[in-house]
C-alpha cells in the first residue's frame, strides 16, 4: 500500500504533462498557421473560381499585388518535383509559373493570369462565359501551340493532358499586346524515361487520347488500378486533336463531344467523321 500513492502521483503527473504538451503542440500549429499566412505573397479571391479538377481548385488572385491565377491543391497530393518541372519551362507558350508556397493545408502556385481558354471560345453567344476577344489567324494559332509543345518535349517532360480547356488565352498585359496561345494545367509534369514513356492512370474517357490510349476490353473505362504508357507522340496526337477543334468550329474531329463513346470509338476505329466539316473560324 504504501506503494501505491507514489505511483498514483506519477501517473497523474504523466497525464498532465501529456495533455500540456498536446496544447503546446496544438497551440504551435495555430501560430505558425496564423504566421505563415500573414508572411504569404499570394492571396485568392475565394469568390472567384476560375477551373478546378480533382484535386485542386484555381481561384483569381494576387502576387505582390499583381493579378494571378492561383491553383491550391492539397499537400498529400502534389508531387515534390512539379515546381521545379514548372521553372524549367519558360517559353512564351507555356503558361508562366511566378511563384509558389505553402501552408499546413495547401500549397498555392501563382500562375500567369490569361483572358480565357480556348474552349470558350466555341460556346453558344448567349453564354456569358464565351470568348468574344481577338484570336490570331489559324496557321500562327497552330505554330504556337506547336512551339509550345516542342518546348515542353525538348526539356524531357510530357504534357498529358492536351484539350481545348488547358490552351489559354493571353491578349497581353494591358489588354493591346499580340494574341498568344499557352498551354497550361499539366496533368503532371514528368520526365520520361529513355524510351519517351511516362506511366500514369487511365482516364475514364478518351475523348483527347492517341489510339493507342483507349480503353480496351482489357481496358475498360473508369478502371483506375490500369495504367498505360503516354509518349511524345501521345501529346502529339492530342494536338493535332486541338488543331482539329480550331479548324473545325469547336467540333472533335472523331464526333460529337455530346457522346462520350462515339469519340473513343471512332478514334479506335480511325474514323475522323467530322473532317469534311466547314470551318468559320477565320
Amino acid at each position: 500500500m504504501c506503494c501505491s500513492k507514489p505511483n498514483s502521483l506519477i501517473n497523474v503527473a504523466s497525464r498532465l504533462t501529456c495533455n500540456w504538451l498536446i496544447r503546446t503542440f496544438h497551440n504551435f500549429l495555430i501560430f505558425a498557421c496564423i504566421k505563415n499566412m500573414a508572411d504569404m505573397r499570394i492571396e485568392i479571391d475565394r469568390d472567384a473560381l476560375l477551373g478546378q479538377g480533382g484535386d485542386y481548385f484555381i481561384y483569381r488572385g494576387t502576387f505582390d499585388r499583381r493579378p494571378v491565377a492561383v491553383k491550391r491543391v492539397l499537400l498529400e497530393n502534389v508531387n515534390d518535383n512539379e515546381e521545379m518541372s514548372w521553372r524549367q519551362l519558360d517559353h512564351r507558350n507555356i503558361v508562366k509559373l511566378f511563384h509558389c508556397e505553402r501552408d499546413v493545408n495547401f500549397i498555392y502556385y501563382a500562375f500567369e493570369l490569361c483572358d480565357a481558354s480556348l474552349d470558350q471560345l466555341f460556346l453558344d453567344p448567349k453564354d456569358p462565359k464565351k470568348y468574344n476577344g481577338p484570336m490570331p489567324q489559324r496557321i500562327d494559332a497552330m505554330l504556337q501551340l506547336a512551339r509550345g509543345l516542342e518546348h515542353i518535349h525538348s526539356k524531357n517532360f510530357i504534357h498529358g493532358n492536351i484539350k481545348p480547356e488547358n490552351v489559354l488565352i493571353s491578349d497581353g498585359p494591358t489588354g493591346q499586346g499580340e494574341i498568344t496561345l499557352k498551354w497550361a494545367n499539366f496533368k503532371l509534369t514528368r520526365n520520361v524515361s529513355k524510351g519517351g514513356r511516362a506511366a500514369s492512370q487511365i482516364r475514364p474517357i478518351g475523348t483527347w487520347l492517341a489510339q493507342e490510349l483507349q480503353p480496351t476490353r482489357k481496358r475498360k473505362r473508369g478502371e483506375e488500378k490500369n495504367r498505360y504508357e503516354e509518349t511524345d507522340r501521345s501529346d502529339v496526337f492530342a494536338q493535332g486533336l486541338v488543331f482539329g477543334t480550331l479548324l473545325l468550329n469547336g467540333q472533335h474531329l472523331y464526333g460529337s463531344l455530346a457522346n462520350e463513346n462515339e469519340i473513343p470509338d471512332n478514334i479506335k476505329e480511325g474514323k475522323p467523321i467530322n473532317i469534311q466539316s466547314n470551318s468559320r473560324y477565320p
